[in-house]
């Protein structure tokens, strides 16, 4: 039976003497027998319960960490991986962005009880090693955004995918398992427009054997890291509350000012100014604007898998179409659901989970079916990497190495 401490066992932990016991990364809670056997076979003599013992007294010199695999670590944990580090000082950080992305440094320091200086700081340092980066992008009424499902001759796939996120109309790029190469997230001005996209500009390239397109019909919230205490994140939202709802549709004029934001959604109104050629009073008011107006949104993104959730599961589900409201909704608030997307075809509903081990996404699976009885499972898939999000080129361990202008079109 596993033994229950509540802490993370490290990829590869040294047990006294020669073995060496390999778990993945997962909670103690989850240890099965079959952890236990690089060791056994290296010491047949030793018993499963002095292993056992053993990992008890090396975990004990763990940090504290939290029991829910899909919770951020607790104050003064790090997650090491590649090089990287997070703490959860940086947790806390990206999660105050995430719900107020443009709040001025001295709000931000003083819901985490830092300096406003201390938090500027710490987040170039973030964005410096492409742990963390904050974008913009408009939202328009008439914008369609589809999935679509590449596949790829044997050996192009990595090509494919590099030639594909260069282009600013594919928003979003995965290596994916299963029955598809790569998933794109897309967008377009109109239906006519992706289909032309999809066909053409998709399908006409060097190494696409074949693509599948599905109209994203309805998307949930962003997902957040959760890592802010209950009075910090109600601190920022008492301030929160300031803007004036306003009518503000994205104009030509607006493009220069959508670029420079999208690259840098923490970009200060004096540098916008400086950049574009006009008053700072005037950058800020329009900014202030489009964002009361619902159409421009600020997504703050960062390294997940340095942060503690190496592995992507994309799942595809059925759902009856008159519950397809409630079990979004319902999915949207667990913690591992990182999106929830409502989409046209058989699968109507797509399922995007952060996770920290692929034994982590069984279990995933089961608790969707045992809490929505209704919901059936068609097909998943693991992300291999993550070439693009929204924008952001990803290198290894899902760092921003680089950004693509999004494709802003007004007609």
């Amino acid at each position: 039976m596993p033994f229950r401490t509540g802490r993370w066992v490290s990829r590869r932990i040294r047990v006294s003497l020669r073995p060496m016991v390999t778990v993945g990364v997962r909670p103690v809670t989850e240890l099965r027998d079959s952890d236990c056997r690089p060791a056994l076979a290296r010491n047949p003599d030793w018993s499963r319960s002095r292993i056992r013992a053993t990992l008890r007294k090396v975990i004990a010199k763990e940090p504290e960490a939290s029991a829910h695999p899909s919770a951020p670590a607790r104050q003064g944990h790090e997650v090491r991986a590649g090089g990287g580090c997070f703490q959860e000082g940086d947790l806390a950080l990206i999660d105050a962005l995430q719900l107020r992305p443009r709040a001025a440094w001295a709000t931000i320091g003083a819901a985490l009880g830092i300096s406003g200086s201390a938090a500027a700081r710490q987040w170039e340092r973030l964005t410096t090693a492409g742990l963390a980066w904050l974008t913009a992008y408009p939202v328009f009424g008439v914008t369609t955004v589809g999935l679509v499902e590449v596949d790829c001759r044997p050996g192009d796939t990595v090509e494919t995918a590099r030639r594909l996120a260069e282009l600013g109309w594919v928003l979003s790029v995965d290596h994916v398992t299963g029955s598809c190469d790569l998933i794109l997230t897309v967008s377009a001005l109109d239906l006519a427009t992706l289909a032309d996209v999809t066909t053409h500009d998709i399908g006409a390239l060097p190494g696409v054997t074949g693509a599948r397109l599905r109209l994203a019909t309805r998307e949930g919230r962003e997902w957040q890291v959760g890592s802010l205490e209950p009075r910090q994140r109600a601190s920022l939202d008492v301030t929160a509350g300031n803007g004036r709802a306003t009518e503000a549709d994205p104009c030509e004029a607006d493009i220069p000012l959508l670029a420079v934001l999208s690259t840098d959604g923490r970009a200060s109104y004096a540098s916008m100014a400086s950049s574009l050629g006009v008053p700072e009073h005037t950058v800020r008011r329009r900014v202030h604007q489009l964002v009361d107006a619902g159409v421009l949104v600020f997504r703050c993104d960062f390294a997940h898998e340095l942060a503690g959730w190496p592995v992507t599961m994309i799942f595809r589900a059925q759902v009856p179409a008159a519950q397809l409201d409630r079990v979004g909704h319902e999915l949207n608030r667990m913690p591992e659901v990182r999106l929830c997307v409502a989409v046209t075809g058989e699968a109507n509903l797509l399922v995007q989970a952060w996770l920290r081990s692929v034994a982590d996404g069984r279990a995933l699976e089961t608790t969707l079916e045992n809490r929505f009885p209704d919901l059936r499972v068609i097909d998943r898939a693991v992300t291999l990497r993550a070439v693009k999000r929204m924008g952001r080129l990803l290198g290894e361990h899902s760092r921003a190495t680089g950004f693509v202008p999004l494709a802003t079109r007004m007609t």
